[in-house]
């Protein structure tokens, strides 16, 4: 019987998402994305429309194919605090670092607009402790305290801090 693993030929590791700015155009695909992570309760909901008029707000890590394969978005609370919402990746990248590529872009896009504090809500707890957040109270997060409950920790850092 001939060996036939020796015939095969092996497929090169695909190249490395790319993590840009996000643009209008992405904004049909960023909404998809963070869909695939609402039934399950990691991420809110957002809609195409929503991502579009504030685009230059969002990360968006894509393919070689140009595909979107990730996302996320820095939301200002204050002119000193901002908050990291719809971390996202698909199911083909999880686990593959580009999670916490996504999380580097979107602390260096808070860094170049001076907020100093950075928050998430989250249940994804142990992935943000692993980068230096930690538990943190944010006051400002009271009139939304029913939507915010339902996550398992509000994580803080100071960026400029490592």
């Amino acid at each position: 019987m001939p060996d036939t693993t020796m015939n095969q030929t092996r497929q090169p590791n695909p190249p490395a998402p790319t993590i840009r700015r996000a643009t209008t155009a992405d904004a049909v695909a960023i909404a998809a994305l963070v869909e695939t992570h609402v039934a399950d309760g990691d991420l809110l909901p957002v809609t195409a429309t929503r991502v579009a008029e504030q685009d230059t707000d969002f990360i968006v890590a894509t393919d070689d194919g140009g595909r979107v394969v990730g996302c996320a978005h820095l939301r200002e609370y204050s002119p000193s605090l901002a908050e990291i919402r719809s971390l996202a990746v698909d199911a083909d990248h999880a686990g593959s670092g580009l999670e916490g590529a996504l999380l580097t872009a979107i602390e260096q896009l808070a860094v170049a607009r001076d907020y100093p504090t950075l928050f998430t809500v989250t249940n994804d707890v142990d992935f943000f402790r692993a980068r230096g957040y930690a538990p943190w109270p944010v006051p400002e997060l009271h009139p939304e305290r029913d939507e915010v409950g339902r996550f398992a920790g509000v994580l803080a850092r100071e960026l400029g801090e490592d």
